[in-house]
């Protein structure tokens, strides 16, 4: 016999303040009767834009399927939050066999789609200002729970964002940069990834599904690599000449929200293909670099700026962070696009400098008496 089925949520610290902070599920008295969620988000980073708030306000997608066949039991259904639980307003009941869940925010779109009952394809828009952070739950083979299925939701995707500063600073014969863009390269722009087991518990979504990339290659012939790119009202660098916790490495454009993936590595030794195409992950930012005399030819002689480039040596996993701090002063590899060439370096001649200087005191020395 079938029983009353209402979806309700007892929400916890759902978007913890870090990556690495852990959620708690609050519970409520509930009828014994009714389907409940505790909805908790794990290991959701600071900087995305769903937050506890954003589900709270705004509710979430949830759909359910017999799990001995998978024959679907109630389509995408939405729960909004009522008193700190979550309803839907068809009220599902609950049935005498054991259900898969799936949940989702927000809505499906041209970027974020569902399909058969346990896929997601996932292709972050390329205009970066506008990319989604996409989330997904599923809870495989719930009994009935009467203090509600553990829903947890966690990031599609890897969040990458950039930092840039100037050692040497902007003094007299010192390196001026200007920074009006950068871009993100040689990595999937989309992929499937389907649900193998729960992700209600603290594992990533990398051990509860797999991605497939076959659909969305790299590279393909003539075509350049996939990359992400924007640019920017310009950015002058004006540190005075250090890099601490004060903030003065400065965020550049907006953060980006990929496809998790493994990499190709680029080294300094890495060559362009045959059609000028790096073939390694790569962080490149748009420069102007100037002396104290405003001569813009110091990195490039034929152009105002350059895109310089600097090898990713890392994977992006799901739910995670990155940011990449880059010391422009440093130097870095120019984005020549030349055919079989080997990246080459710019700012070529270095001014030689030392970073740390210090004097050692005198050592006194045993008394001796001297006799003629």
């Amino acid at each position: 016999m079938k029983k009353n089925l209402l979806i309700l949520t007892a929400m916890a610290a759902m978007l913890a303040s870090c990556s690495n902070d852990e959620t708690t599920a609050v519970n409520q008295t509930l009828n014994a009767k009714e389907i409940t969620f505790r909805t908790t988000a794990d290991r959701m980073t600071r900087a995305t834009a769903t937050t506890t708030a954003t589900i709270t306000t705004n509710g979430f997608t949830a759909e359910a399927w017999k799990n001995s066949d998978h024959s679907a039991y109630f389509a995408a259904t939405a729960f909004t939050n009522s008193g700190g639980s979550f309803v839907a307003a068809s009220k599902p009941q609950w049935p005498d066999y054991n259900l898969d869940f799936i949940g989702w925010y927000p809505a499906l779109d041209t970027y974020f789609a569902h399909s058969a009952w346990n896929s997601f394809t996932f292709v972050p828009n390329t205009t970066i200002a506008s990319q989604t952070d996409y989330v997904i739950g599923a809870v495989l083979n719930q009994a009935k729970a009467v203090s509600g299925v553990p829903m947890i939701f966690k990031h599609l995707g890897s969040w990458i964002e950039v930092k840039v500063y100037n050692s040497k600073g902007n003094n007299t014969y010192n390196y001026k940069t200007t920074v009006s863009g950068w871009k993100i390269g040689y990595l999937y722009n989309g992929g499937v990834y389907t649900i193998t087991g729960s992700t209600a518990d603290a594992s990533a979504l990398s051990t509860t599904g797999t991605w497939d990339y076959s659909a969305y290659a790299k590279a393909d012939g003539s075509t350049v690599p996939t990359s992400y790119s924007e640019t920017f009202t310009a950015v002058v660098m004006t540190n005075d000449g250090a890099y601490d916790t004060s903030g003065e490495a400065v965020a550049v454009g907006n953060a980006m929200i990929i496809v998790p993936q493994a990499t190709t590595k680029l080294t300094s030794s890495s060559t362009y293909d045959a059609n000028g195409h790096l073939a390694g992950a790569f962080i490149a930012v748009k420069l102007l670099v100037e002396d104290a005399t405003n001569n813009n030819d110091i990195a490039d002689a034929t152009a105002d700026n350059l895109w310089a480039v600097w090898p990713v040596n890392n994977d992006w996993a799901d739910g995670t962070k990155y940011t990449y701090i880059i010391d422009l002063s440093q130097g870095g590899y120019k984005e020549t696009g030349t055919a079989s060439a080997t990246i080459t370096p710019w700012i070529q001649n270095n001014e030689i400098f030392f970073n740390s200087v210090s004097v050692s005191a005198w050592t006194e020395g045993s008394p001796a008496v001297v006799t003629p």
